[in-house]
C-alpha cells in the first residue's frame, strides 16, 4: 500500500522502434531508384543485442529485416490500436521502394499494385494508411483501406505539382499537402475524396492532429502553428515563444500533438541550431533538453502519456534517437560498431516507437525494447509529500477505529506542526514533532492498540520524513 508509494517509480515503457536508411522527410522529393541487392523472399532478423544506456534500464534491440536482402527501409508511423508500423523500403524494379506495412506477426509487407512506384506510407490508423507516390508516372497521394489502396488525391498540374497525404484523422479523414505550380497549400482529404484548404504558403505541411481536431504543422516562414478545431482558429506557437527568454528564435515546425493537446517540435534562431520544444494550453512553452547539447535537438511525436521522441545532436555532433520521459532525454542510439546517426520518429500509446538507424551497413529496421526505471531510477518523496501519506494512513486508522479521536488529533497535530515548521524554515522543531509521533506510535503498539503491520507505514513514513530533513 503505502510502501508502494514511498518512491516514486517511473513504469518500465516497452519501446517498439523501425530503424531505416533513408532519412528524408515528406517534404522531400519522391526516391529514386537505389541498389536494390540480391531479391530474396525471407530476411532474416538477426540475433538481439542488449545493453544498458544508463542505471537502471535495459534495452534489447532486434533488426526487423526489409522487403528484399540488403535493403534499406524506414518508418514513419504508428497506429495506436493495433501497433503496426508503416514507412518505406527499398525492393526490385520497376517499383524500386514501395511502401510497407509491418506487424509482429507478418513482418513487413508492400503496399501497392500494378502501376505504383517510389511510394512512401506515412501514418496509419485503424486499418487505414495513408501516403504518397507515383501512380503511373503522376504524383499522388493515396489513401489505403482494408487491403488495397482505394484512393488518389491528385495535383492539378501533374508535371509541376505533388501531392502527400501525413496524417489519418478519424472516420477515414486524411490530412495533407499539394503543391500546384509554384502555390502550395494543406489539405483536408474527407472520407468521400471531397477535399478543403487549410492553408496556403511556401513551405506549409501538415504533421499530426488528434481527436478532437488540433491540427498542427507549420506554414510560411516557416512557423509552427496548431489549428484549433480547424479552422476556427490558427494559433502561431512561435508567438509564445518568443515571449520566452529561453529561445533567441524566428521560425519553427510543430511535428507531433496528444489528446491532451499537448504540442512538440521544434525551433531554430539567428543561430540556426534546431532546439525541441513542448507546449500545451496552460503552461505554454518549455524547451526539452538534449542529449549533452542543448541544439540541434529535434521533438518529433508525443504520446497522451507525454513521452516524446525525436533525434538529438551529440557535442561530437552525431545525431541520436532520443525519448524524453518526465522531460529528461534517454539516448536511444545502439552500440553497435559503425552505427553513427538515428531517429526516433513516431510514438504511440503502447510505448511503440519508430524510426531509423544507420549502421555500417546501410540502414536496416529495428526492434527497440526498454526495460527498468526511465529516467535514472527511483526518486524519493520529499519530506512534504512523506507527511501528506502520514495524515492520510491516519486517517484511514481512524475511519477503521483502530484509534480513538484523542489518539487521532494528537498524530494529526504533530504532523500539522511539522508541515508548518518546515514552512517557515524551523527544520530542528518539525524533525522534534515527528520524533514524537514516532515515540507515540511505539507506544501504541507496546500497548496493543496497533499491530506492528498498522503502525509500519506510519513508522517508516515518519522516519523517511526526518531523514529528508536532517540530510540522513
Amino acid at each position: 500500500m503505502v510502501l508502494a508509494l514511498l518512491r516514486r517509480v517511473v513504469p518500465a515503457v516497452l519501446l517498439l522502434v523501425s530503424f531505416t536508411w533513408l532519412a528524408c522527410s515528406p517534404d522531400s522529393d519522391i526516391a529514386g531508384p537505389a541498389d536494390l541487392g540480391e531479391p530474396s523472399l525471407a530476411v532474416a532478423v538477426g540475433e538481439p543485442v542488449i545493453w544498458e544506456p544508463q542505471s537502471g534500464v535495459t534495452v534489447t534491440m532486434q533488426f526487423l529485416g526489409g522487403l528484399i536482402s540488403g535493403g534499406w527501409s524506414q518508418a514513419w508511423g504508428i497506429d495506436d490500436a493495433n501497433d503496426v508500423i508503416v514507412g518505406q523500403a527499398v525492393t526490385e524494379p520497376p517499383v524500386y521502394t514501395a511502401a510497407f506495412y509491418w506487424t509482429a506477426a507478418d513482418g513487413m509487407q508492400m503496399i501497392g499494385a500494378e502501376g505504383w512506384k517510389f511510394t512512401k506510407a506515412y501514418d496509419v490508423r485503424d486499418n487505414v494508411i495513408v501516403g504518397s507516390g507515383y501512380f503511373n508516372d503522376n504524383p499522388v497521394a493515396f489513401r489505403r483501406i482494408g487491403t488495397e489502396i482505394t484512393e488518389i488525391m491528385e495535383p492539378l498540374y501533374p508535371d509541376a505539382g505533388l501531392a502527400v497525404a501525413e496524417v489519418v484523422y478519424k472516420d477515414n479523414t486524411a490530412f495533407g499537402w499539394r503543391r500546384d505550380g509554384s502555390s502550395r497549400a494543406a489539405v483536408e482529404w474527407g472520407p468521400t475524396s471531397d477535399q478543403a484548404w487549410l492553408a496556403f504558403g511556401d513551405g506549409i505541411n501538415v504533421r499530426d492532429a488528434n481527436d478532437s481536431k488540433y491540427v498542427v504543422g507549420a506554414v510560411s516562414g516557416p512557423k509552427a502553428i496548431l489549428w484549433a478545431d480547424y479552422p476556427n482558429q490558427l494559433d502561431f506557437i512561435e508567438n509564445q515563444i518568443l515571449l520566452d527568454p529561453l529561445f533567441d528564435t524566428f521560425s519553427g515546425q510543430a511535428e507531433g500533438v496528444n489528446e491532451n493537446t499537448q504540442v512538440v517540435g521544434y525551433m531554430w534562431g539567428s543561430s540556426l541550431q534546431n532546439r525541441a520544444f513542448i507546449w500545451d494550453p496552460v503552461a505554454k512553452t518549455s524547451e526539452l533538453p538534449g542529449l549533452g547539447n542543448d541544439y540541434n535537438t529535434k521533438a518529433l511525436d508525443i504520446n497522451d502519456s507525454e513521452l516524446v521522441v525525436g533525434e538529438s545532436e551529440l557535442p561530437t555532433g552525431d545525431e541520436h534517437a532520443v525519448a524524453w520521459m518526465e522531460r529528461q532525454p534517454i539516448d536511444l542510439h545502439p552500440p553497435i560498431a559503425g552505427a553513427t546517426t538515428s531517429t526516433a520518429q513516431a510514438v504511440n500509446n503502447n510505448g511503440l516507437i519508430a524510426g531509423h538507424v544507420e549502421t555500417a551497413d546501410g540502414m536496416r529496421a529495428v526492434v527497440w525494447t526498454i526495460e527498468g526505471d526511465i529516467g535514472g531510477g527511483d526518486e524519493p518523496l520529499t519530506p512534504e509529500e512523506q507527511l501528506a501519506l502520514l495524515k492520510d494512513e491516519i486517517a484511514d486508522l481512524a475511519a477503521a477505529g483502530v484509534i480513538n479521536r484523542f489518539q487521532t488529533w494528537s498524530m494529526t497535530r504533530k504532523v500539522n506542526v511539522a508541515l508548518r515548521s518546515i514552512e517557515a524554515g524551523w527544520i530542528r522543531w518539525a524533525i522534534f514533532q515527528l520524533r514524537l509521533l514516532v515515540l507515540q506510535v511505539n507506544s501504541l503498539v507496546e500497548r496493543g492498540r496497533l499491530t506492528p503491520d498498522q503502525a509500519e507505514p506510519l513508522l517508516e513514513l515518519a522516519q523517511g520524513a526526518i531523514d529528508g530533513l536532517s540530510g540522513g
